[in-house]
């Protein structure tokens, strides 16, 4: 089970929605090597206010788009525990800004983890995080915590990933998943794919 912070929904943001419609319009004209998502269920995890989620819903033209927030507010997601996510049950979850405000390195596994668990065999999962580079030059009022991780006086909190984190820290423990680094153009360049085979 995942203890989330509270202080985590202070970073809602409602500017991603460009981010989410660049996503989206890959998706729909299958510029994404292996993803598609046409007659099948999506799931935006840690969807925040919801706007991307609305994007999808919009621009890939289906009613098949899901939502999971633990910190709804004035939203309704669909999900709002973890353990109401059916399993085995989406062709992709995306998974956007959600791990840099994570703390916890076990934390952010059993993230990846859920996302795995959710996703039906040959679906996948595309997770964007925020490169250090993004991150450090609007952290002027955080205190450094070292490793590209910063404590904002308000207790929020922000980590900057690089691909060898990635790589080294978050994806090594299951069998059932294959990794690709996506450079998505538009898109972060952190942003990766995991994709269930079995």
């Amino acid at each position: 089970m995942i203890t989330l912070d509270p202080i985590t929904q202070k970073t809602q943001r409602s500017n991603t929605t460009a981010t989410y419609k660049k996503l989206a319009d890959k998706l729909k004209d299958r510029k994404i090597q292996s993803i598609n998502v046409e007659g099948h269920k999506i799931l935006d995890y840690g969807a925040g206010k919801q706007l991307g989620t609305k994007v999808l819903r919009d621009t890939l033209k289906t009613s098949e788009v899901y939502s999971y927030e633990p910190f709804a507010g004035e939203t309704t997601p669909n999900y709002s525990n973890p353990d109401q996510i059916p399993r085995d049950e989406f062709a992709l979850v995306i998974c956007l800004n959600v791990l840099n405000v994570i703390k916890k390195s076990f934390d952010r596994q059993l993230i990846i983890q859920n996302i795995i668990d959710s996703l039906k065999v040959g679906g996948c999962g595309i997770i964007g995080v925020r490169h250090i580079n993004n991150v450090a030059p609007w952290t002027k009022t955080a205190e450094s915590c070292g490793d590209g991780e910063f404590l904002f006086p308000d207790g929020r909190f922000q980590k900057g990933y690089t691909k060898e984190i990635l790589r080294g820290e978050l994806i090594r423990f299951d069998d059932r998943i294959s990794i690709h680094m996506y450079p998505v153009k538009g898109l972060n360049t952190l942003t990766f794919a995991v994709c269930k085979e079995f």
